[in-house]
């Protein structure tokens, strides 16, 4: 008799959960038995029935629920009681989507079995669809009538959940958990709810593991334990949860592929992620990537208020600050770019619990990062380092005391106090949930001088002082070099760039070869006009040797050359040279002013300092030729006392006579520019040296193009920084032009 009784329960719960839409595994969960009130009996062989039921158990692990109430239906024929035949025909019409009239058959039941919980449970199952408050009230009946009937716990539970009310919703699941502690769908859910209202809080994990003790691969669970561990900074952790949960049955890729690229960009698997941004941007709703691409909360308020003009589109204009900001740019991977998806990644799970996409800290963890010292009303930092110990009192000096906010007293919980040290010369920020919903807001101290230090304002000018922060990772370790950057005219009237690499030979990773090492170094150029729009962008590996057993290497320049052509204009020049074993990098910029050489009036080459200048027969296969010479540059400017160094710079346009003869002059100057201010104050006085040497020539020639060399001693200089410059004065035009370049004399 009890095994039929517990049998009908079990066919009523197992249909019910099909409908309900719970996963296989837990459509077989055994519910407790209803009320002696509810019993019914029958005749039937009880060992025939149990065969019965374990097939139909068999049809529900494959989600087969016609199969499966074709089983548990006829066990219990439309015969007897009148709240069996009711219950019966309900749950026909509720298997074909009839679900008003099994409204009206549960109804019913309700009246001829007012103290059993399953007419209250099918009921507020058949309504709540489209009647959610009513089936919320229908299941807290059902409750009333059984506390400990699992069912309509658990489905209170589930109504919440669906209606975003969590902390309800924990409460429900928490007692199904405490009803049944081996209830391995409860436990998901409960962590589901959990996760959801804490925002991946801890606190969830044990219950997606104990889901996963009773269905290693279910999805959900994997995915929640992969977002937890992630938002933990437990990248590896969390990448294994999230790459099982992608071979899971239905797995939600809107969700597993960003947090997996989060996790990438986080143990700087640089590549990996750029590959899991792009399929996460195929499956997120428009609106998210949106929240993703925007770029204005990395740029300065100034610039983010400036309209795009008519052929600027905003993606465009998301294209041009990406590549200001790109730590490698002569890759197509933009580090810069995935550290930003990254943290708004990190935002909306960390502080858009309330509001979506963020509150108040999204904005300038964006913006700056995680900041350098964090204390919250939770979690308290008690450690405080010296530096930021400094700074807060120095803040504390200016803005007066923060433990207070206007017309609201004390805040002894629900605060957050961050600091950033390197963001306009170092800010404190803070942050209160006043009504303890989550939602974190500026806080407004009492300041002693009124709004000067309003959070929003201190915000504001330190955007426009420092829009952004990012410090590159392990994966983007720097690399030391030195370059230089020399214009002149090409054969025709083009001009061109040349970009000399000096690579110290002791700051690379070489590898052994007998008695001999190799290095692998990747050299490049961007070159963007004057809004970040992309010119042009080249990148070669070169390989070199040095002798290991000769110690004259330790400590040489690796030289190296780039040459571009392009119209003149202003420019953004971005210089990189990457080890290519260990993955150091480098990169400077600069704005470049390309000159145009095409004007017919004087104007003058960049002045080459070199350690030598030799003559070769052209066509000379050299990347070191300008014209017929071969010119070694020095990238660093760094002379050896006593070296002889050697200077080229080239002069157009000089004006002829009317003997068809130029006549111009060419003088050089040497000037210190490290000179301290006593030393500067004699030399007025006449206690010093004169601060200038040179010497020049008077030259005439026949053509308007002249190509000057010649050699620089300096034996009589002491060891120093200096300006060499040099002038060209043109007799026939009485134009006089000058370039300058600076060096410096070491021992």
């Amino acid at each position: 008799m009890f095994l039929l009784r517990s049998t009908f329960w079990l066919a009523l719960a197992g249909i019910t959960a099909l409908v309900a839409g719970c996963t296989p595994r837990a459509r077989l969960i055994v519910f407790a038995p209803a009320p002696s009130s509810f019993y019914f009996t029958t005749d039937r062989d009880s060992g025939a029935v149990a065969r019965r039921m374990r097939h139909a158990e068999q049809m529900l692990w494959l989600a087969d629920l016609d199969s499966a109430a074709s089983v548990y239906l006829p066990l219990f024929p439309d015969s007897g009681l009148p709240a069996r035949r009711q219950i019966h025909a309900g749950l026909v019409e509720l298997r074909e989507g009839r679900n008003s009239q099994a409204e009206e058959r549960f109804l019913s039941a309700q009246q001829s079995a007012s103290r059993s919980p399953w007419p209250y449970y099918l009921y507020g199952l058949a309504i709540q669809g489209y009647r959610p408050g009513a089936a919320l009230r229908s299941f807290e009946t059902a409750n009333i009538w059984d506390p400990r009937y699992l069912p309509a716990r658990l489905a209170v539970a589930r109504q919440h959940l669906k209606s975003k009310q969590y902390v309800p919703a924990e409460r429900a699941y928490r007692m199904v958990v405490s009803l049944k502690g081996d209830h391995p769908t409860a436990s998901y859910e409960l962590g589901l709810a959990d996760q959801r209202g804490h925002l991946y809080s801890g606190a969830a994990s044990s219950h997606f593991e104990r889901q996963l003790e009773a269905n290693p691969s279910h999805g959900p669970s994997l995915t929640g334990l992969g977002v937890i561990n992630v938002l933990a900074r437990r990248d590896s952790v969390g990448r294994e949860y999230l790459l099982r949960a992608l071979s899971a049955r239905e797995p939600d890729s809107s969700v597993i592929y960003p947090a997996l690229a989060a996790s990438f960009v986080g143990d700087g698997m640089m590549n990996l992620a750029a590959e899991a941004f792009d399929s996460a941007w195929t499956v997120i709703p428009p609106s998210h990537r949106t929240v993703y691409e925007n770029v204005d909360l990395i740029t300065s308020p100034g610039e983010a208020r400036q309209p795009s003009s008519g052929s600027v589109n905003r993606s465009t204009r998301a294209d041009r600050v990406w590549a200001r900001l790109d730590p490698t740019p002569i890759t197509l991977l933009n580090e810069r770019r995935l550290e930003h998806y990254r943290r708004v990644w990190l935002a909306i799970h960390q502080f858009g619990r309330r509001r979506w996409p963020w509150d108040a800290r999204g904005d300038l963890y964006i913006r700056w990062g995680e900041p350098d010292f964090r204390s919250t009303s939770t979690n308290p930092n008690l450690e405080i380092p010296p530096a930021i110990d400094r700074l807060l009192e120095r803040w504390k000096q200016f803005a007066g005391d923060m433990s207070t906010y206007r017309g609201h007293g004390k805040y002894d919980e629900s605060w957050e106090m961050w600091v950033y040290k390197e963001v306009y010369g170092g800010i404190r920020l803070d942050f209160v949930d006043q009504w303890k919903t989550g939602l974190f807001e500026f806080m407004e101290p009492d300041y002693r001088q009124g709004d000067l230090y309003a959070p929003e304002l201190i915000v504001s000018r330190a955007a426009e002082s420092d829009p952004e922060q990012f410090v590159p990772g392990d994966t983007l370790k720097p690399l030391d070099f030195y370059y230089d950057v020399v214009q002149h005219r090409g054969d025709t009237t083009e001009s061109v760039v040349e970009i000399y690499y000096g690579l110290p030979t002791s700051k690379l990773a070489f590898e052994p070869d007998g008695d001999r090492q190799s290095a692998q170094v990747t050299l490049g150029f961007t070159l963007h006009d004057n809004q970040w729009g992309e010119v042009e962008r080249r990148k070669d590996r070169t390989s070199f040797e040095i002798v290991a057993k000769d110690s004259t290497n330790i400590g040489r320049i690796h030289l190296d050359h780039k040459r571009l052509v392009a119209p003149s204009g202003e420019y953004n020049l971005s210089v990189q040279a990457t080890d290519t074993r260990s993955g150091r990098t480098q990169v400077y910029r600069e704005k470049l002013s390309i000159a145009a050489y095409d004007r017919p009036r004087l104007a003058m080459s960049d002045v080459i300092m070199a350690a030598a200048i030799d003559r070769v027969p052209l066509p000379a296969d050299d990347r070191f030729v300008i014209r017929d010479l071969r010119i070694i540059p020095i990238p660093n400017g760094s002379l050896r006392k006593g070296q002889t160094s050697y200077v080229y710079f080239e002069i157009y346009h000089l004006v002829k006579n009317r003997y068809g003869a130029t006549s111009y002059e060419t003088d050089y100057a040497i000037r210190r520019t490290d000179q301290s201010l006593t030393d500067e104050l004699g030399r007025w006085l006449g206690a010093g040296k004169d601060p200038e040497l040179g010497i020049g020539s008077l030259l005439r020639d026949i053509r308007s193009t002249a190509y000057r060399h010649f050699s620089l001693d300096t034996a009589s200089l002491e060891v120093g920084t200096y300006e060499l410059r040099v002038t060209v004065d043109d007799h026939v035009s009485g134009r006089t032009i000058n370039k300058a370049v600076p060096f410096h004399i070491s021992e």
